[in-house]
């Protein structure tokens, strides 16, 4: 199965080029699933046909636990691979193949586990939902979680966590910042407004935010216990002879739980609206995506507590990014746990 699911190509990008669906490897899942006894229920995202979601959920009993994971993968960096990505290689005890960490493996790892239980006539109130997107816009959970006609108490998002139970982890926002200058020949400076120069005031202002996140927030639960600020890309200029007339530099922000995004996006905005002011030229600040907030699981959580009993271990805070927020913000008994280690994902 697994070796299946890693062949079908599941790739999800920003870029419309690279960006693909998930139609054949959701509806590949859910036949297994109906073979062992589930109700499978498919549901499109409402804006792209060529994406789904996948309920799986018992037949006789109420949903109470839910197992959550994500069908996409993230595009594929040629110079990585020394083997065909969509073909799933056995070396020693380990297995090779794009997403099989993160996180194509785990759904029949699911199956398997639940199998027998299910061949004893068992009313287990379990279920499986499989998401769309969530190496971006994570698209999938949102409409999923303002959709759950089906609520369950609990909920386990099965990413790689080393069989490690996480009760925590950081938000992700993604922005780009855009100067807009004005072109001129380069021989007469004074003729245009050169975006490259303007975006100089805006990065020292990022990294001044950058600095002023470490030094406000911090929690020691995490590896690293501040939130982080990342430049990730700057893209500029047509010409070495040519006014910039456009500068954009695109950027991530890691914030701890406590944190609220809407205050981190109207900080963004201030910075930009000053480099304006100061500059005399539009600044823009474009959302990548919607923030995902960080999640922090329920006080006195009974998986937590139940997690740390099985797993013989305390419950973690990652510096990665799940699901799981949009289920905690549904007031669900919320986990991250799974097979296999994040440092081997996205490579």
């Amino acid at each position: 199965m697994c070796a299946e699911l890693v062949g079908l190509s599941t790739v999800s990008s920003l870029d419309p080029k690279v960006d693909q669906g998930n139609i054949v490897f959701i509806h590949r899942l859910g036949q297994w699933l109906e073979d062992i006894g589930f109700h499978v229920d498919i549901r499109h995202l409402p804006h792209n046909q060529q994406k789904a979601n996948l309920l799986a959920y018992p037949k006789n009993t109420e949903l109470k636990i839910l197992f959550s994971g994500h069908s996409d993968t993230v595009p594929i960096s040629h110079n990585a691979w020394q083997s065909d990505p969509f073909t799933l290689i056995e070396d020693g005890n380990t297995w090779k193949g794009l997403g099989i960490c993160d996180m194509k493996a785990f759904f029949p790892l699911f199956i398997e586990t639940i199998k027998p239980l299910l061949t004893n006539n068992q009313a287990l109130p379990v279920g499986l939902l499989v998401t769309s997107d969530e190496e971006t816009t994570m698209d999938g959970a949102r409409f999923m979680t303002e959709n759950l006609y089906k609520k369950p108490s609990h909920v386990i998002i099965g990413e790689p966590t080393d069989a490690k139970p996480i009760s925590s982890h950081k938000g992700y926002l993604a922005y780009a910042i855009k100067a807009i200058g004005k072109s001129a020949h380069s021989s007469d400076p004074s003729a245009g407004i050169n975006a490259i120069e303007v975006m100089h005031y805006c990065l020292e202002k990022l990294i001044a935010f950058q600095k002023l996140l470490e030094e406000t927030y911090h929690d020691s639960s995490f590896k690293v216990p501040y939130p982080t600020l990342n430049l990730g890309l700057i893209q500029g200029g047509s010409s070495i002879n040519a006014i910039s007339d456009a500068c954009r530099i695109d950027f991530e922000i890691r914030p701890i739980p406590q944190m609220s995004t809407d205050t981190i996006v109207r900080q963004l905005q201030s910075i930009c609206d000053h480099v304006s002011a100061q500059c005399q030229t539009p600044i823009q600040l474009i959302p990548l995506y919607e923030p995902i907030p960080g999640f922090s699981s329920q006080k006195d959580s009974k998986l937590i507590e139940a997690s740390e009993i099985i797993c013989g271990c305390k419950a973690d805070a990652v510096n990665f990014t799940t699901e799981a927020s949009f289920f905690s913000a549904k007031n669900i008994d919320t986990l991250v746990l799974g097979p296999g280690s994040i440092s081997q994902a996205h490579q």
